[in-house]
């Protein structure tokens, strides 16, 4: 269940209580409470269906061809070897400029300034 007034109705109304699953969107990286969606235990959901109060739709997916998984991995593969260069980037810019705020040549290591072939990642 998604929706807060579906969420308040039930647990109103019918005292179903379920169980939360969702994180809160201001806090999506702590665990100690729970937003929506709503997940209901098969007996809460029966009871619901049984008194008419709930009714199950089917949701059509359609179908996946391996062109389109090919064509994901592709974007996939090529978004991470993207990223990979744009962190070594950053990471040379930070090293560059630890060293010279400490007054250490910054030709020392001149292999880690170059730029990432696609070979190596």
């Amino acid at each position: 269940m998604f929706k807060k007034v579906d969420w308040k109705l039930l647990r109103r109304n019918y005292r179903i209580v379920g169980h939360l699953t969702g994180s809160l969107p201001r806090q999506p990286k702590q665990n100690t409470y729970q937003g929506l969606p709503l997940k209901l235990l098969r007996e809460e959901a029966t009871l619901l269906l049984e008194k008419g109060i709930a009714e199950l739709v089917t949701c059509n997916i359609p179908e996946i061809n391996q062109s389109q998984i090919e064509l994901y991995n592709h974007n996939r593969e090529s978004n991470i070897m993207e990223q990979a260069k744009i962190i070594a980037k950053e990471k040379n810019e930070r090293d560059l400029f630890y060293r010279e705020q400490n007054h250490l040549p910054c030709d020392v290591n001149k292999e880690a300034n170059k730029d990432i072939s696609d070979d190596e990642v």
